[in-house]
Order: structure tokens, then C-alpha cells, then sequence
């Protein structure tokens, strides 16, 4: 019997196609969502009865859904933070806690790098006085 593993963060199937081969390769069977935003409770508290583990964007993860949840095993949280996890109700459910730190170090860099970017060459001033018809 495949274990099911829902994953809540849009675009998974798009951006992870490594990490759905792996679930495949190891009897997981991937439930992506399709929704491209986050959970809700009512939509969790539907779904959540025999999932077995989670791969998470930014739902909230308390003990609200973990009284539907009987057969969840682990959380996971793709990305660093996990402001959206409620840590002792995880513990209080026996549900392992996990995060991916690191994954979005590229991605961070980058952005620091265009901030910079942006402010060494005035881009933001330029976008507005361009946009208000100026062109300096």
C-alpha cells in the first residue's frame, strides 16, 4: 500500500520534479494541490483523514487539523520558516516537525543582489517619474 503524501505548496509538480520522482520511486503516492494558494482549514479537515505525511507550503499546521489527521506521520515544510507550524501541538499529536533550511539561499542572494542593484542605479524613482510621463 502506497503511503499518501500531500503537498500543499503550488507549483510543486512544476518547480520539484526531482522530488516527485523520488516519492514515486519509494511507494508515495503524491497528492499536489491544484488550488495555487494556501489550504484552508475547511479544505484541510476534508482531505487530511489518511494522508501520511505532508509536504507543506504556507498552511497553518496546528491542532485544529490534527484531530482530522489519525494516520499523519510528519510534516515537512518547504522552506526555512515555520510560522505556520504550531510546534508543541506537533508534538502533543506525535507528528514530526521538519524544514528545508538553505533551499532558497540562491533565491535570497539574488534578490539581495537586485535590491542593491535597484538602489545604487535609482531604479525605483526612475519606474515612478517614467510612469508620471517624466523621462530624466
Amino acid at each position: 500500500m502506497k503511503s499518501k503524501v500531500l503537498i500543499s505548496v503550488p507549483h510543486y509538480d512544476e518547480r520539484c520534479k526531482e522530488g516527485l520522482k523520488i516519492l514515486e520511486e519509494n511507494n508515495c503516492e503524491p497528492i499536489i494541490t491544484q488550488n495555487g494558494r494556501p489550504y484552508t482549514f475547511e479544505e484541510l479537515k476534508e482531505i487530511i483523514g489518511d494522508i501520511d505525511a505532508v509536504i507543506a507550503g504556507v498552511d497553518t499546521w496546528d491542532a485544529s487539523v490534527f484531530e482530522y489527521a489519525k494516520k499523519l506521520k510528519g510534516v515537512a515544510r518547504f522552506g526555512i520558516g515555520v510560522d505556520n507550524f504550531n510546534l508543541d501541538d506537533f508534538k502533543k499529536y506525535g507528528i514530526h516537525a521538519s524544514n528545508t533550511p538553505g533551499i532558497n539561499r540562491n533565491s535570497v542572494a539574488e534578490h539581495a543582489v537586485a535590491l542593491m542593484l535597484c538602489t545604487v542605479r535609482n531604479i525605483p524613482q526612475l519606474n515612478r517619474t517614467t510612469r508620471e510621463g517624466a523621462w530624466a
